[in-house]
């Protein structure tokens, strides 16, 4: 069953793929402006916010920062979430850096034996957030006008991630101790070997914007879509950020008043959108995350991102 049902994906996906390559084929000047779109937002504001952390991440690792500081994290991070230490170092790195390098992250320490797969799906559970740079400059300041609402996404946000990480506390345990990281003077070129990983990291998060930006395009398009959607340009905008987040932020804030478009821009912050549950799946398939356990995580943290916003915003506005 498992094999024919894995045929049955195959045959979908192609024929799936075969569709969007024909609908750009017949109209290639309009999402070529769909992709260039997509690559300028990855230029603007994706590189300089992320590029950094992709590097400084990586050779913190390999140049054996995670072996000292997990010292000081290991008692908090067992009674409060029942999860290996390594996870802590992986969450502040997350809240400071942003998606996806919770999951970049969590895939380095599986291929180093520093975590388990079950700690891996452990750790994956609260350690994927969106950075302060989006949320308070992004979304708050630009998208929002500015104020202190930047500051309730990220208090909610980050909130929501760690009550995320509370309610499976019960789940994925494994107390098997870290292993062993090398000495970093075998490492051969930390440096090298960072820069080198996160030029592949970055250049992969910008081929998924551009992707999803010429996928929005192409439903908003349809005939079927555009009846569905006409007249509904708050519906348009949520679920264009249910695909990628920043254009849904972005029409959500210009269609609704601040209360309402703060709680859709908080619900869609912690869910992501499909672009960067796809970033993220690609580093957290190989540690046995599978597509069904990070889509539950993704929605709970979303419903709960959105209670705590609406609960917030109604009493400060």
């Amino acid at each position: 069953m498992t094999n024919l049902r894995k045929a049955g994906f195959r045959v979908w996906a192609s024929l799936l793929v075969a569709a969007v390559t024909a609908v750009f084929a017949c109209n290639p000047t309009a999402y070529m402006r769909s992709v260039t779109d997509g690559l300028e937002i990855w230029v603007s504001a994706v590189v300089p916010a992320l590029f950094p952390f992709f590097v400084f991440s990586k050779l913190l690792t390999d140049l054996g920062f995670f072996r000292r500081f997990t010292k000081f994290m290991t008692p908090v991070v067992k009674k409060l979430f029942k999860a290996p230490a390594a996870s802590g170092y992986i969450f502040i790195v997350s809240v400071i850096s942003g998606y996806p390098v919770g999951a970049k992250m969590i895939q380095e320490y599986y291929r180093k034996g520093l975590l388990t797969e079950t700690q891996c799906r452990k750790t994956a559970t609260f350690t994927s957030t969106s950075g302060p740079l989006f949320i308070l400059g992004t979304v708050g300041a630009k998208f929002l006008g500015g104020g202190n609402i930047g500051g309730v996404l990220l208090v909610c946000h980050i909130m929501s991630a760690m009550i995320c990480g509370l309610l499976f506390r019960g789940f994925y345990i494994d107390d098997t101790p870290a292993g062993e990281q090398s000495d970093p003077a075998e490492n051969g070129n930390p440096l090298g070997d960072s820069v080198y990983s996160a030029i592949t990291g970055i250049m992969g998060v910008g081929a998924f914007i551009c992707l999803f930006y010429m996928l929005i395009d192409m439903i908003l398009s349809l005939s079927a879509a555009d009846a569905v959607l006409s007249g509904h340009p708050a519906v348009s905008a949520f679920l264009t950020g249910l695909m990628e987040v920043t254009r849904g932020c972005k029409q959500i804030s210009a269609v609704l008043p601040l209360p309402a478009a703060a709680v859709l821009c908080g619900t869609l912050i912690s869910f992501g959108g499909m672009c960067v549950f796809a970033q993220s799946f690609v580093y957290l398939k190989e540690c046995g995350v599978s597509f069904r356990q990070l889509l539950a995580v993704k929605c709970l943290q979303a419903s709960v991102a959105a209670a705590l916003t609406f609960a917030a915003v109604s009493v400060l506005y």
